[in-house]
């Protein structure tokens, strides 16, 4: 009885991963920037506050790119610490802690957003998703 219980655990939790990659890949959305010319398409999945560019999205395994390896070591404490009264936060978080570029980016309708490029692939990332990132992991709950 108790492996069949063991065997039902393992195939609610099976389903129950396989749901809610399905509602995450339901729920995100496209959108293309534009960078001195190249126009480059994100992936916005706001359920993982992430926007990361499409390249960086394997549907069957993590993202797997220099944007997202990094997420789970950066801290907003430390920027603190070393920039006290700092407003740039997300800027250096790329910067400093990344060792990426900040570039700005403009939609197909005339939004601007700032992300971080990283030199190793060119992948970029939000700095808003950065930014929430650093501070789930200050908070000892970082996803990655």
């Amino acid at each position: 009885m108790r492996i069949l219980s063991l065997v039902l655990i393992a195939a609610t939790a099976a389903t129950a991963a396989t749901a809610t990659a399905a509602a995450s890949a339901a729920t995100a959305e496209t959108r293309v920037y534009q960078f001195k010319g190249e126009k480059i398409e994100f992936v916005d999945e706001p359920a993982d506050h992430l926007t990361i560019s499409k390249g960086c999205v394997n549907k069957k395994t993590k993202p797997a790119c220099a944007a997202t390896k990094e997420l789970a070591k950066l801290s907003l404490a430390k920027i603190q610490a070393a920039h006290p009264g700092t407003e740039a936060a997300s800027s250096l978080l790329c910067e400093e802690q990344l060792k990426g570029v900040v570039v700005l980016g403009k939609s197909e309708i005339g939004d601007e957003n700032a992300f971080c490029r990283f030199p190793a692939d060119a992948s970029l990332i939000d700095l808003g998703s950065l930014l929430y990132r650093a501070r789930q992991n200050d908070k000892g709950s970082p996803k990655s």
